[in-house]
Parts: structure tokens; sequence; C-alpha cells
């Protein structure tokens, strides 16, 4: 052991020594030393005691005290000297000499220099980043870029889309599907592919919510995020089914993400059965390994209607967070019903008339492949 690493500090065994030096970037010392001493020992009077100052105390910590002593930061003379002075104290536990350490900042980093995608389509994408594009007002967006500074880009995370299916093999999904953790409750089989060309809804909510960075079209909010499909409205579903499907995998899924509910006709109070709603409440307080699933929903879509978000029971739960929508300009959308069970807002389709081209502004996302979804169906459907 060389003589600066000897007198770094003492009563400290040389192989935990040696880990915390490994452990530490060090830089220059300084003149303070921590200094841990017996129970019931007066801090100030060992330090004046042993030719120190008193620096002040740990105070989380207990019986641990700074000492400084003049001079020991770069003299190995009044370095040795307060090695010496500490290892033979009976009153010292522990003692270590200070050094500066240079610590990286994990805050946001240099706005100038945001997160670039080449995902052809992300410039479209202004509900995630509004720069004004095709008419839309500036800054009306989701306001995800200081988390995606931060790191945040839903690494870790699995949402589960409880919807019409999810076309997995995507390339905006397919990076991030898991199949566990996914299941069609319609058909009874873990294939969560869609199953009719008509069911497009749950690979648009799933696009939104994590497309893969993979430049192919776009992106989605937790682009890193794990996803799973739990089919449930391909067809008809029972009180049950819904138990089953927002019940399923709890410990896999951290999310659910729910973009549905009762009709919303302005006339139904209520529309959920007792195991649907019983599931979400287990779910949020025994899921996620007992941390709780997080449950999304859609507040409704029925303002035309007359509806209000507070009479549907699944966004009223006191389980889940309803979310309302607005359009490019800030505005309430022309279908986000109001309520006070609304907890949160997000960018969504455009408003109640048109944009400023003559054509609504509707948010870009993931769509079937081919000629099924959104974009289009086969010519022969009838």
């Amino acid at each position: 052991m060389s003589s600066s690493q000897a007198q770094d500090g003492g009563r400290l065994g040389l192989a935990e020594r040696q880990a915390a030096e490994r452990n530490t970037e060090r830089g220059q010392p300084t003149d303070i030393w921590a200094v841990v001493v017996q129970p019931g020992t007066d801090g100030g009077a060992l330090a004046a005691s042993l030719g120190f100052e008193y620096a002040g105390q740990i105070e989380i910590l207990p019986n641990t005290y700074l000492f400084r002593l003049a001079g020991s930061a770069a003299a190995s003379a009044a370095r040795s000297r307060a090695f010496s002075a500490l290892s033979a104290a009976p009153q010292v536990l522990f003692f270590e000499q200070q050094y500066l350490i240079a610590r990286a900042k994990r805050g946001t980093p240099d706005p100038s220099e945001p997160l670039v995608f080449t995902d052809p389509y992300y410039a479209d994408q202004w509900h995630l980043d509004n720069q004004g594009q095709n008419g839309a007002v500036p800054g009306n967006d989701v306001l995800v870029q200081p988390a995606w500074n931060l790191g945040f880009n839903g690494s870790g995370v699995q949402i589960a889309v409880v919807d019409d299916g999810l076309e997995y093999v995507h390339p905006d999904i397919a990076p991030n599907y898991n199949p566990i953790g996914s299941y069609d409750f319609n058909q009874g089989n873990p294939d969560p592919a869609p199953n009719t060309p008509f069911d497009a809804h749950g690979t648009a909510v799933a696009g939104v919510a994590a497309a893969r960075d993979e430049s192919t079209c776009g992106v989605g909010a937790a682009f890193r995020a794990s996803l799973s499909g739990i089919q449930l409205l391909s067809d008809f579903t029972t009180d049950a089914l819904e138990a089953q499907a927002l019940s399923y995998a709890l410990n896999v899924n951290h999310i659910s993400s729910n973009s549905w509910g009762p009709i919303d006709s302005g006339s139904v109070f209520g529309g959920v059965g007792p195991l649907a709603l019983a599931a979400i409440q287990q779910g949020a307080l025994t899921g996620r390994n007992g941390r709780g699933t997080v449950y999304v929903w859609a507040g409704g879509n029925g303002l035309q209607n007359f509806d209000y978000a507070n009479a549907d029971a699944f966004v009223s739960s006191r389980y889940t967070i309803g979310v309302a929508a607005t359009d490019y300009t800030g505005r309430q959308s022309w279908y986000s019903e109001p309520g006070a069970a609304l907890l949160v807002n997000a960018p969504s389709s455009g408003d109640s008339t048109t944009d400023l081209t003559g054509s609504q502004l509707d948010i870009t996302t993931t769509d079937r492949l081919g000629t099924f979804g959104y974009n289009g169906y086969p010519a022969n459907l009838e």
C-alpha cells in the first residue's frame, strides 16, 4: 500500500478501502476530514484536543463529524499529522479525508439539442411536437419533450392495449411487442391479431402509446415501452369477459390502456357490470406485484349527444385515470365529453369544424398494413 493510500482513511479494511476508491472518482484532497466517533463523544472537544477545527456534524449520520486541518489538503506533513492524530485517538472509529468529486448532472440536456427521430412521419405528429405544422397552433402538444430529455422513453414498462386487436407484425409495433401479457378474449386464444379488416382501433391506440422509433413511420409517446394486445372489442362482450380482460397478466402488464366504454348516447348511466368494476379495483390495489396496475380510460366521445363523463362508471371509478381530448388549437375536441372524473387531457383529433386547409386535422399514428384500417378498406367488402 502506498503512503498516500495509507493516509486517506483509517480503521477501514484494505479491501473495503480499495472498493471505495474504485467506486469514487476522486479529484483533489481537501482540508476536511470526516470522523466517526464512539457514542457519547463530544465531537467539538475531540477536534480541539487533536489540533483540528470543528466543522460541524452530518446530522443524518449518528456520531459523524467534520474536522478541518489547515494545510492538510496539499502539505504532506500536515496530512501525516492529521492521519497520526486520528489513528491514535481511541474515540475514533473511522475517519476519511474528503476529496473533490466530479458528478454528472442528470437533468434536462441542452434544449438546443432535442431528440432527433428519423421516422418519416414524425414531422406530422403535432400532438408530440407542435411547431405549427399543417396550420396547428405551436405549443399545443402533449409536452413530452422534457420527459424524453430526462431519459424517460417507456423502457421497462409494459402497456396492455385492451381493444379490438393489435397488429403486432407492423414495423411500428413489432419491436416493442411482447406476446406475454397478450390474449384474444373474443376467440379464446393467445393471438391478439385483429380478427376482421375493420379492427384497426387497437393498433392505432398502441401506436399513440408506444410506436417504436425505427425509421419507418412515426413514434409513440413512450417509444421504448413494451406492448401487449388484449382483444376484447372485436365482438360482443360480457361483464365476465371484461373482468377477465382487465385483470389479465397484471404482474406483466403495468398499464392498462382503454379507449372504449358504454355507448355514448347521452342516455346511459353507469353501463358497467359489477365484475368488471371489481376487477379494476383489485388490479389497482394488487396488480404490478403489489404496486397497483394503472388503468387509463378515454373519457367518452358523446359530447354532441350531451353525454357526460361522470355517467360512465369506468371513467368515474376512483381506480381509473379519465382522459379528455383537445384539438390542434388547444380547444375541446368536438367529441370529448366534460366531467369532474377527468384527471388529465391529451391532444387528439381535430376541432368541431375544419382546420385551415379545409379538412379536419387528426393526429398521425400507426394504422393497419395494406388496405385495412383507417386508410381504406378492401373494395369487395360490403
